[in-house]
């Protein structure tokens, strides 16, 4: 006795082709989840915590360098030279907000294709990570860590969400 099941699978096989196919192009919601992330980064910093909890307080000698610092810090920006007429220069003199001063505020978020797609929070100033790490600098000076480039627990539940819906679109669409 012989029994022959005939099986059409090639709907299955489309909604599992289009699934993967919206696996590799994941690029487009990393998109919709940078303003998301940026955000959440720089309410933290303004809040001065993250989700380990508030940061260390600054020492007083750092406040006061910082409290001078900052009454004398001057900011000159130089505009393109207008065909007609002298070059226009802006000079402002900034006061350092946060613990941090503007380092947050040079969180950048990008997002890369490719087989590997990814969501990217990085701060642009090469030292930065020992900010947000912690640790020893310049002459044995302990900075401790005050985390400013972080996921945290309801970023990266939304980003599954929306990851599998994106994802799960392609099933639907089959």
């Amino acid at each position: 006795m012989i029994l022959r099941v005939d099986f059409k699978d090639a709907k299955v096989r489309r909604g599992l082709e289009l699934m993967e196919g919206r696996r590799k192009s994941l690029v487009r919601v990393f998109r919709k989840l940078r303003p998301v992330l940026r955000d959440e980064l720089r309410a933290a910093a303004d809040g001065q915590s993250s989700p380990e909890g508030s940061w260390p307080r600054r020492a007083r000698s750092t406040e006061d360098k910082v409290e001078k610092r900052a009454s004398t810090h001057t900011f000159t920006r130089k505009h393109k030279k207008p065909k007609i007429g002298p070059r226009r220069v802006e000079t402002s003199t900034r006061k350092m907000t946060g613990l941090l001063g503007k380092l947050p505020e040079t969180v950048a978020t990008r997002t890369r294709g490719g087989m590997f797609a990814a969501l990217i929070g990085e701060s642009k100033i090469e030292w930065a990570g020992v900010h947000n790490a912690g640790g020893v600098v310049g002459r044995g000076s302990v900075i401790p860590a005050r985390p400013f480039v972080f996921l945290s627990p309801a970023f990266k539940q939304r980003a599954a969400i929306d990851i599998s819906k994106f994802v799960a679109e392609g099933w639907r669409k089959a």
